[in-house]
């Protein structure tokens, strides 16, 4: 292999995997990126909503982007962050039953009462809604400093519905 070769594989595979090309290490990485934005990521979700919710991280994976969104029309919601070096350096998705949960809880739902999640296109006031929180998300985890991902702001639109799977 040539050294132009073999640099352009490393640079594919860092891109990837990060430095290391170790999928656990990135994994352990984004797991902790997660932790460390939470707190702040709620705060600044719970002070747009009636009431205020809680979350907690669930997984982090290293996946292709193709495999990462619905393969068919959903409502989830997915906005795309991008960086100055990657057209996704921050994927954001908000599941039909999370959509409806934050929907209700910024116009003053019950919080004793379960939501049914959203089983129709949402409505422009709903895209605008979640078009804020994703805006508030990239925001806790754009950072500072060496550590910033240097999204790029406004972010793009939000997409639901038959727009996912193109």
């Amino acid at each position: 292999m040539s050294i132009a070769a073999e640099t352009t594989t490393n640079h594919v595979v860092e891109s990837l995997l990060g430095k290391t090309g170790e999928p656990q290490q990135v994994i352990a990485a984004a797991k902790a990126l997660g932790q460390r934005v939470r707190g702040a990521m709620l705060s600044a979700i719970n002070d747009r909503l009636a009431f205020s919710l809680d979350m907690e991280l669930k997984s982090a994976n290293v996946t292709r982007f193709a495999d990462a969104l619905p393969k068919e029309a959903s409502h989830t919601a997915i906005c795309v962050a991008p960086s100055a070096s990657s057209s996704d350096a921050l994927t954001m998705m908000i599941d039909a039953d999370a959509a409806a949960l934050l929907v209700s809880a910024a116009f003053g739902g019950d919080p004793d009462i379960s939501v049914a999640p959203i089983q129709r296109d949402l409505t422009g006031i709903e895209l605008t809604m979640l078009a804020d929180l994703f805006d508030v998300i990239a925001r806790t985890f754009e950072g500072s400093g060496e550590r910033a991902l240097g999204i790029s702001f406004p972010l793009g639109e939000v997409i639901t519905g038959s727009e996912i799977p193109r």
